[in-house]
């Protein structure tokens, strides 16, 4: 394969790189991750396929590229669904909500984010979301926890990490058709599981 030359670090490639993406989004939207491929990519943007080897060095790296675009498209979601700075348990709620919410209008991106295998070689050293600094981020965002005296900032943490890890878990749980689990269920399950984790904070903020 032809490795990624200087040609992609100007701006006119970096259009290409990301049409090239945008092209696999789209395909990975309507059938699934399964039907993205080098030369289906390539004939579906207007290129050869040697000319996508000329801006990624493998299918992996595009996918990559591809999954940072989506993971903005999932934040724009969330904004649209007007949910603010989160204050108390019932913004906890509709934050998580709306996560889901994207992902069953959305079920082949759940499947290519957690079910599919990338080759960690290919990711890009320096990508969009390393740079949106997510970590910081969720740390903001949930600052009414630690900020309500009743957690320390490691319990904190670990409670944001249970209430993300439970959301995954019954996500792909649904996804499986494991205990034909509904959506509804499901919600509900992670409802009690917020305010179990966060009985101790007032949901008066």
């Amino acid at each position: 394969m032809v490795e990624t030359d200087n040609e992609t670090m100007n701006p006119k490639s970096e259009r290409v790189r990301l049409y090239f993406a945008e092209t696999a989004k789209k395909m990975i939207l309507q059938d699934g991750v399964e039907s993205v491929s080098v030369r289906k990519v390539a004939a579906l943007a207007g290129y050869s396929f040697a000319s996508l080897y000329n801006h990624f060095k493998s299918l992996d790296e595009l996918l990559w590229y591809t999954r940072d675009i989506m993971i903005l498209d999932i934040l724009k979601y969330i904004q649209s669904e007007n949910v603010d700075k989160v204050r108390n348990i019932l913004g906890v709620k509709k934050v998580f909500r709306s996560f889901v919410g994207y992902f069953i209008e959305n079920p082949h991106v759940y499947r290519f984010f957690y079910f599919h295998h990338l080759n960690k070689e290919d990711k890009p050293n320096q990508t969009i979301v390393n740079e949106l600094n997510f970590e910081e981020q969720y740390a903001g965002t949930f600052e009414f926890v630690f900020n309500s005296g009743k957690y320390t900032r490691e319990e904190t943490n670990l409670i944001i990490k249970t209430l993300i890890f439970s959301l995954y878990g019954l996500l792909s749980l649904h996804f499986s058709d494991y205990e034909e689990l509904t959506i509804e269920a499901a919600i509900e399950e992670l409802d009690f599981m917020i305010e179990y984790l966060l009985r101790e904070v007032s949901d008066n903020g």
